[in-house]
């Protein structure tokens, strides 16, 4: 009944008939976050926003943990701010927003660009962020896209301030991803010696971790030192030979010297893996086409 109603409404357009689908999907699982959420969905196409919002808010006390389910509830609450209450709902989508960060930090942009043009004040509209190193991490990389440079060093500054702190007493495997979360910051603010270094602290803890070899590699083609990042690229591709991106890099590197042989090796050892990335399995295909 669920597969009917997306069928009915993202294929055919028909929202009255997705709506009892739907509907029945619900009825026949009513604890089914997804089914509750695809039942709002057509109520929403129908210009139906309150039921909506009742099965949405349903939707988040049943699955709680889901990021998702905050961001279609924030997403539905900024609807109905155009036509009520604009404030009420605006602080009821930046809380709901908040709650997707929390949980998954990649929501930053959508709930800021978003925000933005509805709270002017600054402050206020930082309040959506965590106050966590992740999220503030995602916060700096988006300022620093939006060319705000003072503020998005003040908050990657506060990011590698928390996590240092963390560092003291983290077992390995969380001071691994610690060391990774600091290069990335350091990356962030173009301090790439720095960088390296938390790179090596985390490669001293876990040298057999390919997507560190991987990730080392790609800092050192962004300086333009192809020939360690070649040799960072083999060594992730030699500990995990599923490593489609390694394998990826190592091609463009190749093609960028004039190694067509090389280069159409690597595309395909890329399409030869049995657990490799399908998106770069689609680019070695059609690189390998263009040359014949």
């Amino acid at each position: 009944h669920h597969q009917l109603g997306l069928f009915y409404g993202m294929e055919q357009k028909n929202w009255a008939l997705a709506l009892g689908s739907f509907r029945e999907a619900a009825r026949l699982n009513p604890n089914n976050s997804r089914y509750r959420r695809g039942l709002a969905l057509s109520y929403l196409h129908l210009g139906m926003n309150l039921p909506a919002v009742t099965l949405l808010e349903q939707a988040v006390k049943l699955d709680p943990q889901n990021p998702y389910r905050h961001r279609d509830l924030a997403r539905v609450y900024l609807k109905q701010a155009q036509q009520y209450s604009p404030r009420k709902y605006i602080e009821k989508a930046m809380l709901e927003y908040k709650q997707a960060i929390s949980l998954d930090v990649s929501f930053i942009t959508e709930a800021v660009d978003t925000l933005s043009a509805l709270v002017a004040d600054f402050d206020e509209l930082k309040t959506v962020v965590p106050n966590t190193p992740e999220a503030r991490l995602e916060f700096g990389i988006y300022l620093k896209a939006k060319n705000n440079q003072a503020q998005s060093e003040r908050e990657i500054g506060l990011a590698i301030f928390d996590w240092y702190s963390e560092l003291e007493n983290a077992p390995e495997k969380e001071a691994v991803q610690i060391h990774e979360n600091l290069a990335r910051a350091y990356r962030t603010l173009e301090q790439y010696d720095l960088a390296l270094i938390q790179y090596q602290k985390a490669l001293d803890i876990a040298p057999d971790n390919a997507w560190l070899h991987y990730r080392i590699g790609t800092l050192y083609e962004g300086m333009d030192d192809n020939d360690k990042a070649v040799a960072f690229f083999r060594k992730a591709l030699a500990l995990d030979r599923n490593h489609s991106w390694a394998g990826y890099n190592l091609a463009r590197i190749y093609e960028s010297q004039g190694k067509q042989i090389q280069a159409h090796g690597m595309w395909r050892v890329i399409l030869r893996q049995k657990n490799g990335d399908k998106d770069a399995k689609r680019i070695a295909r059609n690189m390998l086409a263009d040359n014949l």
